[in-house]
């Protein structure tokens, strides 16, 4: 009897795992966004497309493509420091498997620990941030009725950045303590610790466009991850951003004293 119980205790982890991690590889962690900080008095406005291309741990018709719209997500940020800004976005993602539309925000500042200059107007960077999300969505399974979950989010993420004339490479990791309310039996909080890394450009004009690509998992099975890749569109209002120098006309050569 004790062991049936243990495999039946193993068995609900590893479908809650799986579970999570579809859910994971669905909804993106923060938006695209660059190492640097947003500069004060300017603010930047971000929309943006992503779906996981490939999922490793459990069910994956939640995450692969033709079941799942894309996560669209609506963002701004804004300079509260020379050092730090703050930011919040929306989301909406819908699932035509068992899992209903998913929904959630997130709230997150980011603060530069240090930088570096590499040329006039261009440096690299090592930022930190700190995030709290909430999201919500209906699953049911074949013999139960359809129940509402709701899950918290706490993300640490750390990133890199190197600015090019054209573009801000970033590399990043991050890491997730996830609250889970309302997937197992008596409506009890599972809590599952992930990690995850990430790449990505984004331009350095006032119109940019941001890729990304992003790979998250549980961390006790870090090697079952997802894979999702994002596009965004960034646009600053406000801010100095310099213009393209006037065509000088030809000069004349004038005797002197004329």
């Amino acid at each position: 009897m004790t062991i049936t119980r243990i495999h039946r205790a193993r068995g609900r982890r590893l479908v809650l795992l799986g579970l999570l991690l579809a859910t994971a590889g669905c909804a993106t962690t923060v938006p695209i966004q660059t190492a640097s900080t947003v500069p004060v008095g300017t603010v930047r406005l971000s929309g943006q497309a992503s779906l996981a291309i490939y999922c490793g741990f459990a069910d994956i018709s939640r995450c692969a493509f033709g079941n799942t719209t894309p996560e669209l997500r609506l963002a701004g940020r804004t300079g509260l420091h020379d050092r730090v800004d703050l930011g919040a976005s929306l989301f909406f993602v819908s699932h035509f498997a068992s899992q209903g539309p998913e929904w959630g925000g997130l709230l997150d500042g980011k603060v530069e620990l240090w930088r570096a200059p590499i040329a006039e107007g261009r440096k690299q960077v090592l930022s930190a941030g700190l995030g709290l999300a909430v999201s919500g969505y209906q699953i049911s399974g074949y013999s139960q009725p359809s129940r509402g979950i709701v899950e918290t989010d706490v993300v640490v993420p750390l990133r890199w950045g190197y600015q090019f004339a054209p573009l801000e490479l970033f590399v990043g990791a991050h890491f997730r303590e996830r609250f889970v309310f309302g997937v197992l039996a008596g409506n009890k909080v599972a809590d599952v610790p992930a990690g995850g890394l990430s790449l990505g450009v984004v331009s350095r004009k006032r119109a940019k466009i941001g890729v990304a690509l992003n790979y998250e998992a549980p961390l006790r099975y870090f090697d079952r991850g997802a894979i999702t890749m994002g596009l965004g569109f960034l646009f600053d209002l406000g801010g100095d951003y310099p213009r393209a120098a006037p065509s000088s006309s030809p000069v004349l050569f004038t005797p002197e004293g004329t």
